[in-house]
């Protein structure tokens, strides 16, 4: 029953508005009938230790209303978490997409789309602050390495 109402209300939320990234990862854990991952897993860890990453990035810009108000140093540990938060989730994903349903890899996808795209704000604030490391790269350059879809112009640093 909670899958399909899951189910229901994303396809809702398609025609009606966004999804939060919030209610993604909110919606994940219900959205196996398999109850996939069983919790104290190890499938369980990685989604989790990904999760609290995301959380990290967040308790880190909640007291800004944007990266602009935070310092270099601030932005650089917030885009090291949401680097680390997106390649757990992609780790996750290639390992154990055979267990998940349809709805958990759309919502895995969603969720790391939206953390791209956290990252690709992070970085154009970092970049209109001058502040690239000793190569002329962003910070969350290493990011879109491994991301599906990035255009090269994103990798290299546009």
């Amino acid at each position: 029953k909670a899958y399909g109402t899951i189910s229901n209300a994303l396809m809702d939320r398609q025609d009606g508005g966004d999804l939060g990234l919030e209610e993604a990862v909110e919606c994940f854990p219900y959205a196996s009938m398999e109850d996939f991952p069983l919790v104290k897993t190890k499938e369980f860890q990685v989604y989790h230790g990904a999760m609290q990453h995301l959380e990290k990035y967040a308790e880190a810009v909640q007291k800004f209303e944007d990266a602009s108000g935070m310092s270099k140093g601030e932005r650089k540990k917030a885009a090291k978490h949401l680097t680390l938060a997106i390649e757990a989730l992609m780790n996750f994903k290639s390992s154990y997409r055979d267990d998940m349903s349809k709805l958990q890899l759309y919502l895995v996808g969603y969720i790391m789309e939206r953390i791209s795209n956290l990252a690709s704000e992070l970085e154009n604030r970092l970049w209109e602050g001058g502040e690239l490391d000793d190569d002329g790269n962003g910070v969350c350059i290493e990011l879109y390495g491994g991301m599906p879809g990035v255009e090269e112009t994103q990798k290299e640093g546009r």
